[in-house]
């Protein structure tokens, strides 16, 4: 069987036939070839242009990540010496509160303790009193009240200095809370 060309008639195409015969489909050929070429091109120019893109937007989520950091890091920073300070202005006034009412109460005792003794004294110099008196009782009850009442006066008032000495030590503006 003979494989080549032949025309529509069973002639043998020539060499020239031939080229004319398939001139178009190479020019369409060259033309595919060219456009693929220039496609190929094209998307690679578009890849490389769409990568500097991708790689300009991380770097700028890059610098949004670390500025958001930076400023988070920073508000953090300003939230805690706020927070500190506040806590110390809290601490100083519950201290100053703390040793004011401590002064007040010590105020207070040494008042309870004034009239306390003052009271002692009145009851001593009544108790004199009636020591004073004592003579002219007719019936001698006032003796044994009046001793009694001596020692009493006595230990209350030993008591009373042993508490102001006490309060005195820890109310001092030397001593230290």
């Amino acid at each position: 069987m003979d494989l080549r060309a032949t025309g529509s008639g069973g002639e043998v195409l020539s060499s020239q036939a031939m080229g004319v015969l398939f001139e178009d489909v190479h020019n369409q050929l060259d033309h595919l070839c060219a456009d693929l070429e220039r496609t190929r091109k094209e998307i690679a120019r578009n890849d490389e242009h769409l990568r500097q893109e991708i790689e300009q937007i991380d770097a700028e989520l890059e610098d949004e990540v670390h500025d958001r950091r930076d400023g988070f890091d920073k508000l953090h920073n300003e939230f805690e010496a706020f927070t500190y300070h506040k806590v110390e202005r809290v601490v100083q006034e519950l201290e100053s509160c703390t040793k004011e009412h401590e002064i007040r109460a010590g105020a207070r005792m040494r008042q309870l303790l004034d009239t306390v003794r003052e009271m002692d004294l009145l009851k001593l110099h009544l108790t004199n009193i009636s020591a004073c008196w004592a003579p002219f009782d007719q019936e001698g009850t006032f003796d044994r009240r009046l001793h009694r009442q001596l020692l009493f006066m006595r230990e209350r008032r030993e008591l009373n200095l042993q508490v102001q000495r006490a309060l005195h030590v820890q109310f001092s503006p030397n001593s230290v809370p």
